[in-house]
């Protein structure tokens, strides 16, 4: 969503790089700045994750059909759940019934905090990663 291209990181300062893969800030033994042009300070790293466009009760995420995924940003994922919700259905023999279930009131069915990532991986402290208030 954002465009967002991958995080280096370099002494504790955060980059991205856009548009050319920088493989190595050491040259000939000597420690080079970022001085290419298309490099940009993000004060904040990104990770790519695996949004699922919905849930399938007792089904595990890798189960979940190619079309009902998509690669979003850890920031852009986090704001997706906190503005939306995401279905949830359970399989039965006439198909998939959709259920009506609670987000978490802390996460909004995010299920973590990309922010509180170095706590406990950032898995909410309310429902520990289970995403709706039935499940806690």
């Amino acid at each position: 969503i954002c465009g967002t291209k991958e995080t280096i990181s370099f002494r504790g300062i955060h980059y991205f790089v856009d548009g050319m893969k920088c493989d190595t800030i050491i040259q000939n033994g000597v420690e080079k700045e970022f001085t290419f042009p298309d490099v940009k300070f993000k004060p904040k790293q990104f990770y790519l994750h695996v949004h699922h466009k919905y849930y399938i009760l007792n089904e595990l995420p890798w189960e979940i059909e190619d079309d009902g995924l998509v690669t979003l940003c850890n920031w852009c994922h986090w704001e997706f759940h906190e503005n939306n919700s995401v279905t949830c259905y359970e399989r039965t023999n006439d198909g998939l019934n959709e259920l009506h279930l609670t987000p978490c009131k802390r996460c909004n069915a995010a299920g973590y905090f990309p922010e509180y990532y170095h706590i406990s991986k950032g898995i909410c402290f309310r429902c520990g990663g289970k995403k709706y208030e039935e499940f806690i």
